[in-house]
């Protein structure tokens, strides 16, 4: 079951990495620099990528860490431009997340350190599906062209 849950969880931190990193490489393209928000969300997933790979190989000093990186990225004042209840319901949810998935590491429960993950990533693209009233959260991070 352990092995199990590990493995579901690095796939679906793998595919949500490849999606991100797809938009962020099409963003790159852009001859225009990025903005504070797409700096700030490539480090949340740099520290989701170190927190995946901190998974894998059940190093739970690098887990704990990016877990307390993440929440403090979410908690950075930047976050706060977007004024409605459902991304605020949003950021409760992934900082509960990150903040479980940092006492899992501090336990050394690998298999609680899978599943909170998966609730942070959960999370994650439920936020960057968007907020119907305004909109702005899907924007963080720019839509990839279709070919």
């Amino acid at each position: 079951m352990k092995s199990v849950l590990i493995k579901l969880g690095v796939v679906v931190g793998l595919a949500i990495g490849a999606v991100a990193l797809t938009a962020m490489n099409t963003a790159a393209q852009d001859s225009e620099p990025p903005d504070e928000h797409t700096v700030a969300m490539r480090e949340k997933l740099e520290q989701a990528q170190l927190l995946l790979e901190g998974i894998a190989r059940e190093d739970f000093a690098v887990i704990q860490h990016s877990a307390e990186e993440l929440e403090r990225l979410s908690i950075d004042a930047q976050w706060m431009h977007i004024e409605s209840a459902e991304y605020g319901d949003y950021g409760v949810q992934f900082r509960t997340a990150v903040k479980r998935t940092a006492k899992m590491a501090r336990e050394k429960n690998v298999e609680g350190v899978t599943m909170s993950f998966m609730q942070v990533i959960m999370s994650c693209v439920q936020c960057h599906q968007g907020t119907p009233a305004s909109g702005e959260v899907a924007m963080l991070f720019p839509q990839p062209a279709v070919r």
